[in-house]
């Protein structure tokens, strides 16, 4: 459940107990990608369920998952009380001064009557090109492990906070690649806050409204428990064509029913002598390095494969493919198109 949260099997006692009913949820997200949009990031927190407040033209009140576009990927969003960090009601507009709040995927169902409360047992984010191969271009960055204070504080520039520009998380990543036509995607690492049932109206942070008096800050929880955020950044999209995206945010929760929902509450139950959690990151971290990040390639042919190579620049080696003897079956019957290709 920890190293492959979007497809895992989901079963009890990953904190040491079972006090509660397993669910997955997940979010589709599409970022158009318009001519001027070359450059954003999507960053989850994903131990929290939040919704935002919606106003008019903007949103406040709860945030824990944050997007941001801009025309330059030097650009830094605002976090002033005109324009409070997390406060766009449009997220994917590069034109808007600030980053802005998605509903969290685990945030409808825990506004329900019938859901009290849920802790979360893993998560994943992934990002997908889907405009035409000839276009793809620009740069992605996994974001691991940085922790929200960061988002709300950074530098400082005349008393007022900066929070960074997808240049600055560029920098910040350790695993950095060529945007092209596979999946990416990166995964959560849960630590000990994460077995904490929390409701939807808790929040890390709050996220004021525009016009306000203060620009957004952490809340009391996100004070005391200074969680992290993980998620993925792109740079060097086309400015001339569009470069559509689409994120899918993925969690795997243990929820706990609402008393007068009618659902018969369960007594905890002890599963293992102690959590798992620790002992499942220790293993992967030694055995499998880089487990947290992955490429997912298509169910593509080697054919596809080769006019992935030609048009993007992004693929595995071909001679290998062609040594292997995997492509040239791929080659019968449509042998004349292919070699012309190559």
């Amino acid at each position: 459940m920890v190293a492959d949260p979007c497809n895992s099997t989901l079963v009890p006692g990953i904190f040491g107990d079972q006090d509660g009913l397993l669910a997955r949820l997940k979010l589709s997200i599409m970022n158009p990608g318009n001519n001027a949009q070359t450059a954003g990031y999507l960053l989850w927190c994903p131990d929290y369920h939040c919704i935002p407040d919606v106003a008019a033209s903007f949103v406040f009140g709860k945030g824990n998952l944050f997007a941001w576009s801009s025309t330059h990927s030097y650009l830094n969003p605002t976090n002033t009380p005109a324009f409070p960090y997390g406060g766009e009601n449009t997220p994917w507009n590069p034109t808007q001064d600030s980053a802005g709040t998605i509903n969290d995927p685990a945030g409808k169902f825990l506004k329900t009557e019938l859901v009290q409360d849920a802790r979360t047992i893993s998560s994943c984010m992934k990002l997908t090109y889907t405009g035409p191969m000839l276009s793809s271009s620009g740069q992605y960055a996994f974001i691991e492990a940085l922790p929200l204070s960061s988002l709300l504080e950074g530098g400082d520039n005349a008393g007022q906070p900066i929070p960074p520009s997808v240049d600055n998380l560029f920098q910040l990543a350790t695993k950095t690649g060529r945007l092209g036509t596979d999946t990416l995607e990166v995964i959560s690492r849960p630590d000990d806050s994460s077995q904490t049932f929390r409701s939807s109206d808790v929040t890390p942070t709050e996220v004021e409204d525009q016009g306000g008096l203060t620009a957004s800050i952490l809340s009391t929880e996100g004070k005391t428990q200074q969680p992290l955020v993980y998620g993925i950044a792109w740079r060097g999209l086309s400015a001339t064509e569009s470069s559509p995206l689409i994120l899918d945010v993925i969690k795997n929760i243990e929820w706990r029913p609402r008393p007068v929902s009618g659902l018969t509450h369960a007594v905890p139950r002890g599963i293992n002598p102690t959590p798992m959690v620790h002992k499942a990151v220790t293993y992967l971290d030694t055995n499998h390095p880089g487990w947290s990040t992955k490429m997912l390639a298509g169910a593509a042919s080697g054919v596809a494969s080769i006019a992935k190579a030609a048009f993007t620049g992004v693929g595995n080696s071909l001679v290998n493919e062609f040594t292997s003897g995997r492509i040239l079956g791929d080659l019968a019957g449509i042998a004349p198109l292919a070699l012309t290709m190559l």
